[in-house]
């Protein structure tokens, strides 16, 4: 009984040494987590650049573990701003690397490039993203990369060029909404590259309105069904609401309170922009 009892408080000790040690541990990684996710904010969250082209904007990312794979982007380049919205492969840290990864070949794209279009933009992307992942020296070919939608506006003519590439993109011409669907191409994965650029000629008070898939997917509500488009639909185009801050801010808690405490199914962007 007695050496029993000795193995039984020995066995209690280990369990307990080891229960502390995890904690330890897990308080490490959410402060890394955490100072992280502060990093990717200050990366992807430039307001002041969009303010400078438009009356109005709104934007809200959403990790589901904290950093991931959403992010939005601007450039100002010869009095154009470029940016889109990437939905990168995965969640967490694979999905926060590829983000970087795709911000760091944007940031080179710019440096070397002159009167760029989006199309170009997606296609040197994917290339830098391809060279990366499937190197031929590499024998596990990896099929990663990004859905995105990526624009540029010139104020002067409010002339936007966007390319699809995975994602859709909706806007409002004159009080009438238009929503472009994706050509079903991707950036990565697969390699196709044939990325096309559409125009549109926009007036003051026209608005656009990118996002990622997670806003759409996310389960809740009484029945626990998915957000759905259609309501994300309903919400930006209410015009009860006197500002585009106001009416995106209402569908970030209309999505949180659709969320409440169930789980987060993916990573959540949207972007809103009014001319």
């Amino acid at each position: 009984m007695n050496r029993t009892t000795d193995y039984m408080d020995e066995l209690q000790y280990q369990l307990e040494q080891a229960k502390s040690e995890l904690e330890q541990k897990h308080s490490e990684m959410l402060q890394s987590i955490s100072y992280a996710s502060k990093l990717q904010d200050k990366i992807f969250l430039d307001k002041t650049l969009f303010e400078t082209f438009f009356s109005e904007s709104f934007m809200y990312i959403s990790q589901r573990d904290g950093i991931g794979g959403d992010m939005i982007y601007g450039k100002e380049k010869k009095g154009i701003i470029y940016f889109g919205l990437m939905d990168c492969t995965g969640h967490g840290v694979p999905g926060a690397l590829i983000s970087i990864m795709g911000y760091t070949f944007l940031e080179e794209i710019f440096s070397t490039g002159n009167n760029i279009n989006p199309s170009e933009i997606c296609f040197q992307l994917n290339q830098k993203i391809l060279n990366v992942l499937q190197e031929n020296k590499r024998t596990d070919i990896l099929k990663d990369g990004m859905d995105a939608i990526f624009c540029s506006y010139e104020k002067s003519t409010k002339k936007m060029t966007y390319t699809c590439a995975g994602r859709p993109i909706w806007y409002c011409k004159n009080g009438n909404w238009e929503k472009i669907k994706s050509k079903g191409l991707s950036i990565g994965g697969d390699g196709n590259s044939n990325f096309l650029s559409e125009e549109v000629l926009l007036n003051e008070g026209d608005e656009v309105f990118l996002f990622s898939d997670g806003l759409t997917d996310q389960f809740g509500g009484e029945k626990d069904k998915k957000f759905l488009p259609k309501r994300v639909s309903k919400i930006v185009k209410d015009r009860n609401f006197l500002s585009l801050e106001s009416r995106l801010s209402h569908l970030k808690n209309e999505h949180l309170d659709w969320k409440s405490q169930t789980f987060q199914t993916d990573d959540v962007a949207f972007l809103g922009l009014r001319i």
